[in-house]
């Protein structure tokens, strides 16, 4: 026998109720794309077809809203991604609560809100770094991709610092075609190795900063490994219209070695040009897989974790931003970043073992006219010296530059 049905509807006015459960449904998809090979009919009318009931890796899915809020069973992204240290971007199949204030600040963001998610996964998570080799073919290191579950975005880095300066993200379908169990991305126009940047001076062949196709994605591991067990909470609040705090707590609960993830956050804003961020965060163990290919997914190297005499079990990562325009025509804007070995959260692993600090600034003299100057520090962590003796290649244990420019443009070019 067969069990069925498919429901939408509002409850006292106010939650909207989708629901879809089905014994039948065998289908081991995270999310649903549509298959440009596949007849999708048009009724000619204001009609539309509604798949959103069928992102579940489970027969059940349910999703209540209501005004920002929401309570899902069925897939989701975690989208804990308002920090840059404590990011968890998975995407799992279970239990996920997003809860957002309709009052909002002076600057149009919510007061307050958090985000809670349950899901137990047979899947694994991989994060691969593909360099541009300016055409448009790439393969992740895995293969057996789960359906829906990818997330791909270009990176653009600084070519001083190596620090994430840009990032945009690619839908499928519109930037890119991926075949599944081949792990084949077909991007639909070639991606440049470098991107324009913001100084003239180059030592490298390639005059601009380098860019990077990032591939999160789950996977399966063909194993009869025990499932695991991935929880979350992130929580934040506005004090009036200038503060907010947040805080933010994984676990993946591991056979025998358990991720662990904490952090908390600050923001302030001053006007709409002021802006001042910190972050601090811990964790356990390594979040997922890291490693990077030079030739498009030919091959891959293992960014495994640094590890020096003092370092512990738990490591963290610290980092402040700031910009401003304290005067008409001055922009100003300045980071300290440190992150010590061990740390894991898949994003910072080309930061590890580092700390890094500096600076930059642009007058505008004339509507066509403006000088520069911008001052970079970056050196080896404490723990990880002296490099010879812990077995580490590094091309410098300390680095200070400094660049100055005068630019004119008259938006012709």
């Amino acid at each position: 026998g067969r069990l069925s049905f498919f429901l939408k509807g509002k409850l006292k006015g106010k939650f909207l109720v989708k629901a879809k459960y089905d014994t039948s449904d065998k289908r081991s998809a995270l999310f649903t794309n549509l298959n440009p090979n596949d007849y999708y009919p048009i009724y000619g009318d204001n009609s539309t077809r509604d798949y959103q009931a069928q992102d579940t890796a489970q027969k059940l899915f349910v999703l209540v809203e209501m005004d920002r809020s929401y309570a899902q069973w069925g897939s989701f992204k975690t989208g804990f991604t308002d920090t840059e240290l404590a990011t968890y971007n998975r995407t799992l199949s279970g239990l996920k609560v997003n809860f957002d204030t309709v009052s909002t600040t002076a600057y149009g963001d919510p007061k307050r809100g958090f985000k809670v998610f349950y899901a137990d996964s047979d899947h694994r998570a991989d994060h691969n770094e593909l360099y541009a080799t300016g055409g448009s073919l790439f393969y992740t290191r895995n293969r057996n991709i789960v359906e829906g579950s990818e997330k791909i975005r270009v990176e653009i880095r600084d070519k001083i610092q190596n620090m994430t300066v840009a990032s945009y993200d690619l839908q499928e379908g519109t930037d890119y075609e991926i075949v599944y169990g081949e792990g084949r991305i077909l991007l639909s126009r070639p991606l440049s190795s470098v991107a324009a940047a913001d100084t003239m001076t180059s030592t490298d062949i390639l005059d601009g900063s380098p860019v990077y196709l990032i591939v999160d994605y789950e996977y399966d591991p063909n194993s009869s490994d025990p499932s695991i067990t991935n929880q979350g909470v992130r929580a934040y609040t506005w004090m009036g219209d200038h503060v907010r705090i947040g805080a933010t707590g994984i676990q993946e609960g591991r056979p025998g070695s358990d991720y662990d993830m904490v952090g908390v956050d600050a923001m302030m804003k001053f006007g709409r040009n002021t802006k001042l961020t910190a972050e601090y965060s811990r964790t356990i163990n390594q979040q997922m897989g890291t490693s990077v290919s030079y030739d498009g997914g030919i091959s891959y190297a293992d960014l495994s974790s640094l590890r020096g005499e003092n370092t512990k079990p738990q490591e963290g990562a610290y980092l402040i931003r700031g910009s401003s325009e304290p005067v008409k025509g001055l922009e100003a804007s300045g980071y300290v970043q440190g992150v010590e070995p061990t740390f894991s959260n898949s994003y910072m692993r080309d930061q590890e073992g580092l700390k890094k600090y500096g600076l930059a600034t642009r007058y505008k003299l004339t509507d066509d006219l403006a000088a520069r100057y911008r001052f970079d520090h970056s050196e080896v962590i404490g723990q990880l010296m002296p490099l010879d003796g812990q077995g580490i290649e590094a091309p410098y244990e300390d680095l200070g530059t400094h660049t100055a420019q005068i630019v004119y443009d008259d938006g012709q070019y």
